[in-house]
């Protein structure tokens, strides 16, 4: 039996956030910006928006802004370096929650991450089941067409 601190009788999180109780796009009042390009001199390039509101799509999607390792889901996703050794605050965290039995695994099964692969870890003591771990490309506008489809292949 693994010992999980700082965490709440019965080992669940006080702070943990699950999506069906988040606000769903869909949710949210419909506007439709349009682009005033009268200043540039330019013309419009579309005479309605491009994507249509469709609620069907929009039920489907959360846009949230908050702690990711709080989210009792199946899976995060960690975007990080080659080495994934990536230190910013939202790795840091996910690292920290998870506890050390993600650095393990990290260090002795899997090691490196190449740009655009994916690696899939335990979620440890993460409400979420799994840790996505991508590392996207660094855009370069003179390898514009290998930074796409490299960052394609993060989302495959």
């Amino acid at each position: 039996m693994r010992i999980i601190m700082n965490q709440e009788p019965l080992g669940v999180a006080s702070d943990l956030v699950l999506p069906n109780h988040l606000p769903r796009w869909s949710d949210t009042a419909a506007f439709h910006l349009h682009t005033d390009y009268s200043s540039t001199g330019e013309t419009p390039a579309h005479s309605r928006p491009p994507f249509p509101y469709d609620p069907e799509i929009n039920h489907k999607i959360i846009l949230w802004n908050g702690d990711i390792s709080a989210l009792q889901v199946d899976a995060i996703v960690n975007s990080t370096n080659e080495s994934m050794t990536d230190s910013n605050p939202i790795s840091d965290r996910i690292f920290q929650r998870a506890g050390s039995e993600l650095k393990e695994e990290i260090n002795l099964d899997i090691r490196e991450c190449r740009t655009g692969d994916v690696i899939v870890t335990q979620g440890h003591a993460l409400p979420a089941r799994y840790i996505i771990h991508t590392v996207g490309p660094k855009y370069n506008i003179k390898y514009q067409s290998a930074s796409e489809n490299t960052l394609h292949y993060c989302y495959r």
